[in-house]
């Protein structure tokens, strides 16, 4: 019964305070905050790589009231990853509960259970950052995108040297040797990208020695921003450089990115997908979640309650989940980018 009441508290904390773990999530995440989030289905991640336009279907004209008589058919490329699995498990010890509610306030029992839960969200979510670039799916670890962004190797089960498979490979740009940015090299790998795909990506993920280069580029060309309000109306001048926009596709700087590289990526293409939580018949003790009836906390963040040994009180914040890149090559990485 106690375990039970413990566990409870954990619901009653992790709802109160979702609007702040939404905040620190959201200040740990600067990359995957910007991908659609969908739920998943089964034991693991699977989908179909779209082959539009590359199947040489005939797609022909036909007269006012004709008969349809040619279908087109284009080839199904399965695709499967298995489930990454990320988790933090907090113990609290009786004599620190104790402590702290015998300290004249009996709210900070509350704060050292919501800022063990903050760390955990913090700790939970910057692994997955990590992994957005870097994951190779080893060890329950995510398929990050510098293994799903590739030309040459096997994504989801699929060997991507096969002509047959060309829709499942992105555009990757190494010139060999560590080479230094240049406006013509980005105008040319956006435009290599919307060659193959028919659509130019929108935002491009780099380090930040990569970003400032980036930014340095659009010194002769700054546009300087801000808001001056003018009674009810907002007026904007132009003042103080806003972002790094180079040909419509806007720089992020991110520290977990992999030195060198640079992403190319339309974020409409990639999905992270979220194992949704278990629910047991009869549980009382089952999952715990940062759940007030309008979600949960984001990025299939799950928190569940520990069975209770000697005198602590323990939790996990977890997550069960994947990314997954549904059309690689409206995507392309730039490899070798030196500062």
């Amino acid at each position: 019964m106690v375990t039970t009441d413990t566990a409870l508290s954990y619901l009653a904390l992790a709802t109160k305070y979702r609007d702040e773990l939404v905040r620190t999530q959201n200040q740990m995440a600067r990359a995957l905050r910007l991908v659609r989030k969908v739920s998943g289905r089964g034991e693991n991640v699977a989908w179909v790589f779209d082959t539009d336009g590359y199947s040489g279907a005939s797609i022909g004209n036909f007269s006012e009231g004709a008969d349809v008589s040619t279908y087109s058919v284009d080839p199904q490329i399965a695709a499967v990853l298995q489930w990454a699995r990320f988790g933090d498990a907090k113990s609290i010890t009786g004599s620190a509960l104790r402590a702290a509610q015998t300290s004249g306030n009996p709210a900070e029992n509350e704060a050292l259970f919501v800022n063990k839960l903050h760390a955990a969200v913090r700790n939970v979510v910057d692994k997955m950052e990590i992994q957005f670039f870097s994951g190779t799916g080893a060890s329950s670890s995510m398929v990050g995108l510098d293994t799903a962004l590739q030309d040459d190797n096997t994504y989801a089960g699929v060997n991507r040297h096969s002509p047959a498979n060309r829709p499942t490979r992105a555009n990757v740009i190494d010139p060999g040797s560590p080479t230094a940015l240049t406006l013509g090299q980005i105008r040319s790998d956006l435009s290599r990208i919307e060659n193959e795909c028919g659509s130019k990506p929108p935002v491009a993920f780099c380090s930040f020695d990569i970003g400032d280069r980036a930014a340095s580029l659009m010194d002769g060309y700054r546009q300087y921003v801000t808001n001056v309000q003018n009674g009810d109306d907002t007026q904007d001048l132009v003042w103080g450089m806003d972002r790094v926009l180079i040909d419509g596709c806007t720089f992020i700087r991110n520290r977990r990115a992999t030195a060198g590289s640079i992403y190319y990526v339309d974020p409409s293409q990639i999905e992270l997908v979220v194992q949704r939580p278990e629910q047991v018949p009869g549980d009382d003790q089952g999952l715990v979640m940062g759940e007030d009836g309008f979600g949960p906390i984001g990025m299939g963040l799950q928190v569940k309650p520990l069975a209770k040994t000697g005198d602590s009180h323990r939790f996990l914040v977890m997550s069960e989940c994947q990314l997954r890149v549904l059309r690689p090559n409206a995507c392309g990485i730039r490899l070798n980018v030196s500062t």
